[in-house]
């Protein structure tokens, strides 16, 4: 079982506290944009997401947060509340401040407004050493998962305690389907909308070019955004190639159960057909696979809150030319790379401009995190056991 995350009634008796594209599409809401308001992140800021850990009891996102939660035992120790602050940022301000008093931030410095983690605290040798003892459990078989409500860099890399999460082998993942942007997703978008391996991606990839400070342009789209996090150890920066990302052999492997890939001959592309709706929908859809420059780094680094050191874009494209026109007008998924000891942290985030989404049903989708969480758990497992393979 991947990353199960528990129903509302067996949460209220706890003890405790990829990728995926969419070829259907949307009406316009016309009063989509960018929600920009305190009461939003309020109202978010008092949700608690809850995960299940091995054995069974449930624990929240804000337990992690703000207590030790050791993966022996399963237990969390608490640390004290921090008073409540009307503005959901000066709450996590708070939390940081406090933490930094104690010493055990692993923030290292503010970059437009957010902080940034310092990824050298981070190792993968607790890791190495239970694959070496023969202790797969919650590395490479029943990996343990965080569904989150934010993208943000606070609920992904904000304390020791969610870096000691990802250690012990735990993945983290959150995704959303609406029409409006938090501004964090509206940096989200910015950032990673445009990017392309193709020289004009407008001309060679049939794709329109995206302004994310044009309210018309920003209209247009229902916004499908997923973030996922975990740590693969004993891997290196040599070891992540477009050769390999693209290959049949690594998709076959790593990607989840259920998915088909297909043989192809084209270099530095894949297809594959996945369910979407089990048993109702299914998608085929090709990506293409270049190595992110340089000089696009520093923006992830900044967007992702973590110093990145490779990334690898995948960018939709289709085997017609010119091709046919859908829903999905742009589709961008980027594997980000930050060196650590013993291994790589990894920061997948995927971005999806839809123009045929209908707003009830992006509503529904919105609350399909839940399947993403076990397809991140289980994409952890298989490529931690592809690059333990490789290297045998």
């Amino acid at each position: 079982m991947f990353g199960r995350v528990k129903t509302k009634n067996e949460l209220a008796i706890a003890t405790g506290s990829a990728h995926t594209s969419f070829e259907s599409s949307a009406d316009s809401d016309p009063g989509c944009g960018c929600l920009n308001t305190d009461a939003h992140r309020n109202d978010k800021t008092n949700r608690t997401t809850m995960k299940s850990t091995r054995d069974g009891r449930a624990i929240s996102a804000r337990s992690i947060a703000s207590g030790w939660f050791s993966p022996d035992t399963g237990m969390i120790v608490m640390s004290p509340s921090l008073p409540h602050e009307h503005n959901g940022r000066s709450i996590k301000a708070a939390q940081a401040h406090k933490r930094e008093q104690q010493g055990n931030s692993p923030f290292i410095a503010s970059v437009y407004g957010y902080s940034k983690t310092d990824v050298n605290v981070l190792s993968a040798e607790q890791m190495l050493r239970s694959i070496k003892l023969g202790e797969q459990d919650g590395i490479l078989e029943n990996v343990q998962g965080m569904l989150l409500e934010e993208h943000d860099i606070y609920a992904y890399y904000s304390t020791i305690n969610q870096l000691k999460f990802l250690e012990s082998g735990g993945a983290f993942y959150s995704f959303t389907c609406r029409t409006w942007m938090t501004p964090y997703e509206k940096e989200m978008v910015g950032t990673m909308a445009n990017m392309s391996g193709f020289d004009d991606e407008t001309i060679d990839n049939y794709v329109p070019a995206f302004d994310i400070d044009d309210p018309e342009d920003v209209r247009q789209y229902t916004f499908i955004l997923q973030k996922a996090a975990y740590i693969l150890p004993n891997v290196n920066l040599e070891d992540i190639t477009t050769e390999v990302m693209s290959s049949n052999d690594y998709h076959k492997c790593c990607q989840p159960n259920g998915t088909k890939i297909w043989d192809h001959e084209e270099k530095g592309v894949f297809r594959f057909t996945k369910p979407i709706i089990p048993l109702i929908y299914r998608m085929t859809i090709q990506f293409r696979v270049s190595q992110v420059d340089m000089h696009d780094l520093g923006p992830l680094s900044s967007l992702l809150g973590v110093r990145v050191d490779k990334a690898i874009l995948m960018e939709r494209t289709k085997r017609s030319v010119p091709p046919k026109v859908d829903g999905t007008a742009k589709a961008k998924s980027i594997l980000c790379y930050s060196e650590i000891t013993g291994g790589v942290l990894v920061t997948h985030a995927t971005v999806i401009l839809n123009t045929a989404i209908p707003t009830v049903v992006a509503k529904v989708m919105n609350s399909f995190g839940r399947s993403g969480l076990t397809e991140t758990c289980e994409t952890a497992e298989r490529t931690r056991q592809f690059f333990l393979n490789m290297k045998s």
